[in-house]
C-alpha cells in the first residue's frame, strides 16, 4: 500500500472554522472506514490516512483547503504518535486523545494495514507521554475544577453540580475531584437508562440522574453547570435555557468547541467555554510548563517509529519505510 495522509487543524485553520468543519464530516467515519481510509475528526483536527489514491479522491471534500500532506508509513506514524501523546493539541499533554484515534481505528476492517499503523502509533504516543511526563496539568476536567473553585470560592463546599452529558469528557469529570467540591451532583440526560448503563461499575460519587424537563427546579445561586455534550439541538437547547433561568447557576461552563449558549445575553456574566479568556488563561499556563518538553517527546517518538517500523514493515503489505520528505507540506 502506498500511503499517504492530509490533514487540517488548529495550527492552519480559525478555531471555531475547524471545529464546524469536523463536526460537519465526522458521520462520515464509518463509510470511509469501509474503505481502509481512517478518518480522525476532533474538536479542532479533522485528518484522513490511507491509500494515496483514495485519500487523494476523498481528500477535497473531506479536509478541506488548506492541508497539510504525510508521505509514507513514518511520516504518517509519527504525526499519529504525536497526536496521541497530545503533541498536536491545543491542551498540550491531553489525556483523550489517544483513546479518540483508538475509537476512529476500531471502524477500520479487522488486520487493515492502517488499522494497525493507527494502533502502533497510539502505543507509541502514550509510551512516549509516560517516559516524558508530558501530562497537562490543565486537562479538561482540571481546568473545569478551577473554573468551579473560582465561581464558589475554594474556603466551601457548592451545592449541586449539574453535568449536562456522561459521554467519555463527562466520566473523566465523574471520576476527578469536582463532584467532592459539591453537596450532591445531578447528571442531565435524555436518556438515564442509558447513562445508568454506561456509568455501571464506574468508582463515582452517588449521583442522580434525571431528564431536564422531569425536574422541578429551584434558585441555587451556589450550583454549576457543566456541558460536557455537543448534541444539543435547538429544541434541547430551549429545555435547558429554562432550567438555567430557574437555577440561576453561580457560573456555566461549557466544553463543545460549537458553544450552544454563548450568545444568550442572560447569562453571559457566569457563563465560560473554551473560547474564553478564563479558559485559555488556565490553559496557557499548563502549555507554558510543557513547551520545553515538546522536542523530547517528538524525538522519542521519532526514535521508536524507526526501530518500530524497522521490525515491522511486513506488517504494512510492504510499504516503504522511507518518506517521500515532504513532511508537512501545507497545500491551498
Amino acid at each position: 500500500m502506498d500511503f499517504m495522509g492530509q490533514y487540517r487543524d488548529h495550527s492552519i485553520a480559525d478555531h471555531f472554522e475547524m471545529a464546524v468543519h469536523a463536526a460537519a464530516v465526522r458521520h462520515r467515519m464509518p463509510s470511509l472506514a469501509a474503505q481502509g481510509l481512517l478518518l480522525l475528526t476532533t474538536c479542532l483536527r479533522v485528518e484522513l490516512y490511507g491509500d494515496r489514491g483514495a485519500v487523494l479522491a476523498q481528500s477535497d471534500e473531506v479536509v478541506g483547503s488548506p492541508k497539510g500532506s504525510l508521505f509514507g508509513i513514518d511520516e504518517i506514524a509519527q504525526r499519529l504518535a504525536e497526536i496521541a501523546a497530545g503533541a498536536r493539541s491545543q491542551i498540550l499533554g491531553e489525556s483523550y486523545i489517544g483513546e479518540q484515534i483508538g475509537q476512529a481505528a476500531d471502524l477500520l476492517p479487522p488486520g487493515s494495514p492502517m488499522r494497525r499503523l493507527a494502533a502502533l502509533a497510539v502505543q507509541i504516543g502514550k509510551e512516549a507521554q509516560r517516559q516524558c511526563a508530558f501530562f497537562s496539568t490543565a486537562d479538561y476536567d482540571r481546568i473545569v475544577l478551577d473554573l468551579a473553585n473560582e465561581a464558589i470560592g475554594t474556603d466551601r463546599i457548592g451545592g449541586t453540580l449539574y453535568l449536562i452529558g456522561a459521554g467519555m469528557l463527562g466520566r473523566s469529570i465523574l471520576l476527578g475531584e469536582l463532584p467532592g467540591r459539591f453537596n450532591s451532583t445531578r447528571i442531565i440526560s435524555r436518556a438515564p437508562k442509558a447513562v445508568r448503563k454506561k456509568l455501571r461499575g464506574l468508582a463515582i460519587p452517588p449521583i442522580e440522574i434525571s431528564r431536564a424537563d422531569n425536574l422541578r427546579p429551584v434558585k441555587e445561586p451556589d450550583s454549576v453547570v457543566v456541558i460536557a455534550t455537543s448534541d444539543v439541538t435547538d429544541t434541547y437547547r430551549s429545555t435547558l435555557e429554562a432550567l438555567f433561568r430557574a437555577i440561576e447557576p453561580s457560573t456555566i461552563i461549557e466544553l463543545s468547541s460549537i458553544p450552544a449558549f454563548s450568545c444568550l445575553p442572560q447569562f453571559s456574566g457566569n457563563y465560560v467555554n473554551m473560547y474564553s479568556e478564563k479558559f485559555n488563561r488556565i490553559l496557557g499556563a499548563s502549555n507554558d510548563a510543557l513547551a520545553s518538553r515538546l522536542e523530547q517527546v517528538k524525538g522519542h517518538i521519532r526514535e521508536a517509529v524507526g526501530e518500530a517500523l524497522c521490525d515491522k514493515a511486513d506488517l504494512f503489505n510492504g510499504a516503504s519505510v522511507q518518506s517521500g520528505g515532504q513532511h508537512g507540506e501545507v497545500l491551498a
